[in-house]
């Protein structure tokens, strides 16, 4: 494979050590030197292009030669790479290739630190602090893989379109389910999970799994329609019983308080023998009273990045 690497005579400090830089050149004029396409990186900043072949190999090409691979398309860069494994020259042409992008380009990195992580940048100069950021706490060990921080509720002004929905729901009903619109109500169904005490009310319950909720997109539709009936706190399938330990107490704590609860919450997830994946929400938990007038709690989850939860060194907004 050819090179189509130069060198520069930029440095850039990385933790205790210093990378070269290097500029790829572009066989496409625009706002980016990256050339449209997949590419490799190699140990010495190359770059080669990436065949479709190569997918089921990519762990090894990551991991076992710390290669990187950039995805690019009009406007935006997507950059994968082992946080522990990556190769200093490679990284360093990368990070010279952001450089040299238009302030427009969103660059999207996903990295693999414990797991693999997907955050987007909104802009080139963004993306380069987050990777030095990064790459400084690529050894950092992690003690919890459930991680929750229990916000104020005037947060909620903060929150995504669909928190902020729930929450406004839940106040213009005054909890009340019989209250809810039926314009919105098969919407607002489909992106919940439903929470009620047992027969005996010793244990809370999962009665409702939304199809377009976080549960069903990481689980699937089995874990969902096996799910009804099953204690809250008790894992199953391929749920963690740490991960059902963090998410049961808030549930409790509404059932009993009456008191909406707004979460963050970053979680290690290992499915079906995929390599681990980190996920970031936010979570609303509202009690409600269904038609039956029995008491319930509604927890309204959505995938976002911006989290007050550290990972690699920071909590930062990305969006």
């Amino acid at each position: 494979m050819t090179s189509c690497c130069r060198q520069v005579g930029a440095a850039c400090c990385l933790g205790a050590g210093s990378y070269r830089l290097s500029l790829i050149k572009s066989s496409v004029s625009g706002a980016s030197p990256f050339p449209f396409g997949n590419w490799w990186l190699d140990e010495k900043g190359d770059i080669h292009p990436w065949s479709p072949t190569d997918k089921p190999y990519s762990n090894v090409y990551f991991r076992g030669f710390g290669l990187i691979k950039i995805c690019v398309q009009p406007g935006t860069v997507a950059v994968f790479w082992s946080t522990k494994y990556v190769e200093d020259q490679s990284l360093s042409s990368v990070l010279d290739g952001l450089a040299g992008c238009d302030e427009a380009i969103k660059i999207q990195l996903n990295y693999f630190y414990h797991g693999w992580v997907n955050e987007n940048c909104a802009s080139p100069p963004a993306a380069i602090g987050r990777i030095i950021q990064i790459q400084q706490n690529k050894h950092v060990e992690i003690l919890h893989p459930t991680m929750v921080r229990t916000c104020d509720i005037g947060e909620i002004k903060r929150a995504t379109p669909l928190i902020k929905r729930a929450y406004q729901i839940w106040e213009h009903t005054d909890g009340q389910f019989s209250n809810i619109a039926e314009r919105d109500i098969s919407d607002y169904l489909s992106h919940v999970l439903i929470f009620k005490p047992d027969r005996r009310e010793e244990h809370l319950i999962y009665s409702w799994v939304g199809l377009k909720t976080m549960s069903a997109k990481y689980y699937g539709h089995k874990w969902v329609r096996d799910s009804i009936g099953r204690f809250s706190d008790k894992s199953f399938g391929v749920e963690s019983q740490v991960h059902a330990d963090q998410v049961s107490v808030g549930i409790a704590r509404t059932i009993k308080t009456g008191e909406p609860l707004l979460q963050h919450f970053r979680a290690l997830m290992k499915i079906d023998g995929r390599p681990p994946l980190w996920v970031s929400y936010e979570r609303l938990l509202a009690r409600h009273t269904l038609h039956d007038g029995r008491m319930a709690v509604v927890n309204t989850v959505s995938e976002t990045q911006n989290v007050s939860i550290p990972l690699a060194g920071g909590a930062i907004s990305f969006e």
